[in-house]
This record gives structure tokens, C-alpha cells and sequence, in this order.
């Protein structure tokens, strides 16, 4: 056996176990950090709109936003939303301050903590609030995530 093509053979052979395991690291650290994460920061999202219009059921706005997500923010956007409130779950971190899973799953509401802290009385489980919210997207589990949260004044 000629010993130049059983070098360049074995080489080669290291360089690609070393590039599979530098790619491995990579994945595992990468599932580690930020890009898993789930709750993009609060900055991101502007402050809950001003609620103008008569009070929406939240069950209209999911049935109209799985049609056309841009048609529902266009024509739901300012719409005071009323939901039966599931859970409240502290969120602490990005600025988030809560979680609120609403109609029974089908949506999940993040309240920054300015507008967290404003909320009077508190938001708790089992009772209907009435909110509006800055964006909406799909979540997880074909729920709508929406964001930049806040409980819309009564008139």
C-alpha cells in the first residue's frame, strides 16, 4: 500500500469526524440558548392600542384571524376583545411580567410589566376581562400568541 494515499486517506478521514463533532457542539448549544427561546422580547412590541368600537367576543376574532390573519388585525385591531381568562401564568423575564391563556387555550395574551402593573384590579383566573393588544401570531399548538397586552378601558 502506497503510504502518501494512506495519509491523505486517514486526513481526510479526521477532518470529517472533526467538522461532525464541531457541527454536533454547535446544534447542542444552540438548542441551549436564545433561539429556542419562545417569548420574543417585549421591546419588540409597541404599547396595547387605544380601544375604540363596540366590545368583540375573542371566539370572533380567532374564527376571523385563522381565515386571514391580516384581514382580522386590519378590522380587529383597535377592537376592545373580551375573553373568559383560563389561567395567569408570571412570566419574569424579557419583559414580560404575564402569561394569560384565554378561551379555554385558544389564545395567550403577554402583558409587559408597565402595562402589568397599571391593571386594576388584577387579572385573575375565572373571570372575563376585556383586552386589547398590540400583535398577534400563531403560537404553539395552532393557539394565536398575542402581545403587547393591555385591559381596554370601559365606556
Amino acid at each position: 500500500m502506497n503510504a502518501v494515499k494512506l495519509l491523505a486517506s486517514r486526513n481526510i478521514l479526521i477532518g470529517v469526524g472533526v467538522i461532525a463533532a464541531l457541527f454536533a457542539v454547535f446544534v447542542v448549544l444552540q438548542t441551549r440558548t436564545g433561539s429556542s427561546e419562545t417569548v420574543p422580547p417585549a421591546e419588540r412590541f409597541s404599547a396595547p392600542p387605544q380601544a375604540e368600537g363596540d366590545v368583540v367576543p375573542l371566539d370572533t376574532v380567532l374564527t376571523a384571524f385563522q381565515r386571514s390573519g391580516a384581514q382580522a388585525v386590519r378590522r380587529y385591531r383597535h377592537a376592545p376583545l373580551s375573553a373568559h381568562v383560563d389561567a395567569v401564568t408570571p412570566v419574569g423575564k424579557n419583559g414580560w411580567a404575564s402569561e394569560v391563556t384565554l378561551d379555554g387555550g385558544r389564545a395567550s395574551a403577554y402583558f409587559s410589566d408597565q402595562q402589568w402593573k397599571s391593571i386594576e384590579p388584577p387579572i385573575a383566573a375565572g373571570e372575563t376581562r376585556t383586552i386589547t393588544c398590540a400583535d398577534w401570531q400563531y403560537g404553539a399548538a395552532s393557539a394565536v400568541a398575542m402581545y403587547g397586552c393591555g385591559v381596554a378601558q370601559a365606556h
